[in-house]
């Protein structure tokens, strides 16, 4: 599913949020990120609602950006979906966030048992690792 990254904060000086910080942690959930977000600031509202003409444009962009991503997935069958997200949890590409780490190891070595148990899991192995 797409997804369109909105944020708002106190300055401008926050608006590479959303690249810096939300994008990466929407990918690590392996979400569809659209490439443009919007960013507000306070003296965009005014009473709880839209009040500056740049915001509005800003998002009537994301939106005329959005939607040929949404008919494009739309009209993809929801077999195909089923039979990807099957084949990606059989290939072990959908992260495991129950890994065993052993307690009272450094992180160098936490490291390295998640890399071996990693590998193992994919039929690999961990020479010099």
């Amino acid at each position: 599913m797409p997804v369109l990254l909105a944020a708002t904060g106190g300055s401008d000086r926050h608006a590479l949020a959303i690249d810096h910080q939300l994008r990466p942690l929407f990918s690590f959930f392996q979400a569809h990120t659209l490439p443009i977000g919007v960013y507000a600031t306070d003296r965009d509202f005014e009473n709880n609602r839209v009040s500056s003409d740049a915001l509005r444009a800003r998002i009537a962009l994301a939106v005329e950006r959005a939607v040929p991503v949404l008919r494009q997935r739309s009209q993809r069958p929801v077999a195909a979906a089923a039979v990807e997200l099957a084949s990606a949890h059989a290939l072990n590409k959908i992260p495991s966030f129950h890994a065993p780490v052993q307690r009272r190891t450094s992180v160098g070595r936490r490291h390295r048992l998640l890399r071996i148990e990693r590998l193992t899991r994919r039929g690999g192995h961990a020479a010099g690792s």
